[in-house]
């Protein structure tokens, strides 16, 4: 996805899995892009159309990936609620036992997680 908003490109293709079609929903979910669908033709691939604002610019700024190989960063309710007043501008997606969200909906359910990657919005 951050390729395809660097490249400005309306619809890109991802590799279909289970966790690629959740983050997609939780994606679908808060807007950060317009819509998803499954081509007939290809079983393994995944459409996703991009949300840009009327002005062509990319909705999200910026995507900075957290979570890889070997680094996970789980968060508890306290570090999230520091987290919630340092990064006014960025948005943290966890994954949780309830589901992937962002970090405000997990302070809401006062609930931790594993940080995945934050967005500017």
């Amino acid at each position: 996805m951050r390729f395809g908003y660097e490249r400005k490109i309306t619809t890109i293709s991802v590799q279909k899995t289970n966790y690629m079609v959740r983050l997609l929903n939780f994606f679908k979910k808060t807007g950060f892009i317009v819509q998803y669908d499954f081509p007939r033709d290809k079983n393994h691939l995944v459409n996703v159309e991009l949300r840009y604002d009327l002005k062509r610019r990319p909705f999200l700024k910026k995507i900075i990936l957290i979570n890889r190989p070997g680094r996970q960063i789980t968060c508890n309710i306290y570090r999230l609620r520091s987290l919630y007043f340092a990064d006014f501008p960025r948005i943290y997606v966890l994954s949780t036992s309830e589901g992937i969200m962002t970090h405000v909906d997990a302070i809401r359910k006062n609930i931790g997680g594993v940080l995945l990657f934050a967005v500017e919005v």
